[in-house]
């Protein structure tokens, strides 16, 4: 049987024995079960639980599950764990949310960060390390919201205000290097940072410098906007010098076209005019090789022509009255006159 039992036993028999006040058993041994109790410890998961014994001063740690206390041992307590509402065992998961640290980025500008952090709890409850907790007697948490915001004012030192956004900050603090300089210095808090998040609205700057930079980006918008605007103009500038160019281009090709066109003409026509002259000649050569005096000749080549030129009218449908001195009528009498004669 446990000590203690035995203890409250032995009191309950020789109350009942002293004043033999049997009516009094069920008091008893309402008592000795209470007291009983007393010395049971249920630990729930992910908690330990620290005794100490009042005769030695030991301390020993008690797992998760039911354990009996010894006669002469008591439960320590929360000690420096007593702002997280439990004893946590080493690798439990808790959460500690720091105050807003007042900070400055790498440019002067002023501000606070508001984040919350995630740690895992190290390996306490080895003798030596035990043995310092016990002793501490200041509240862990808090000691690690202080050496937290220390770190959040290093880092943010290194930020410049215009790269100090949600997305950016978020990024650099769950950075490794970074991480790793806060764990450095919660390690004497027993604590291991695994993430650290940031609350809504978690980054303030100063407001002058909010308001400076909202006139900046407004700026930076209206000259895009601008640029831009300008940018479509030189484009459609350029396609209409294009689109001009072009036409011009076109233009001087169909002149140049037509020019040649009229050089072809031109030629064709001097061909079929000097082959034509050719034929004329040879012809009139032919009448005057046949004894026609030359000016008869003459005339006949230009009644000749003259009637191509009106058999052409005519297939145009023009209507042309010439006398017939005009087609070389009077000289083609003069020569059937001589014809005769001969």
């Amino acid at each position: 049987m446990h000590p203690a039992l035995s203890i409250a036993v032995a009191i309950a028999a020789v109350t009942l024995k002293a004043f033999n006040l049997a009516a009094g058993v069920p008091i008893v041994l309402c008592a000795t079960c209470l007291l009983a109790l007393s010395h049971v410890k249920v630990v729930p998961p992910g908690s330990v639980a620290v005794v100490i014994d009042v005769r030695s001063g030991s301390a020993r740690v008690l797992r998760e599950g039911v354990s009996v206390l010894g006669a002469f041992e008591y439960d320590a307590g929360y000690r420096i764990w007593r702002a997280f509402g439990r004893v946590p065992s080493p690798g439990a998961r808790v959460r500690f949310d720091p105050p807003a640290a007042e900070v400055h980025t790498s440019d002067e500008v002023c501000g606070t960060v508001d984040i919350a952090v995630d740690a895992a709890v190290a390996e306490w409850t080895d003798p030596d390390t035990l043995a310092a907790v016990l002793r501490d007697h200041t509240d862990v948490q808090r000691r690690a919201c202080e050496r937290t915001q220390r770190w959040l004012a290093e880092v943010f030192a290194r930020v410049p205000a215009a790269e100090a956004t949600f997305g950016n900050v978020v990024r650099e603090l769950n950075e490794p290097k970074t991480l790793e300089a806060l764990n450095d210095a919660l390690r004497e808090c027993h604590l291991r940072a695994l993430g650290v998040s940031l609350d809504a609205d978690g980054v303030k700057l100063s407001p002058g410098y909010l308001h400076s930079l909202a006139d900046r980006v407004h700026k930076r918008q209206a000259l895009q906007e601008r640029e831009s605007t300008l940018k479509r103009e030189a484009e459609l500038e350029q396609l209409a010098r294009a689109k001009e160019r072009a036409a011009r281009a076109f233009e001087l090709d169909m002149e140049r076209q037509r020019a040649e066109a009229k050089q072809e003409v031109a030629t064709a026509e001097a061909a079929v005019a000097r082959t034509r002259g050719e034929a004329t000649a040879a012809q009139v050569q032919a009448l005057i090789a046949q004894g026609v005096p030359p000016k008869d000749a003459a005339a006949v080549q230009l009644a000749a022509t003259n009637a191509a030129l009106l058999a052409e009218a005519a297939r145009r449908g023009a209507s042309v009255a010439l006398t017939p001195a005009m087609v070389g009528l009077a000289g083609l009498g003069g020569l059937r006159t001589a014809s005769e004669s001969g």
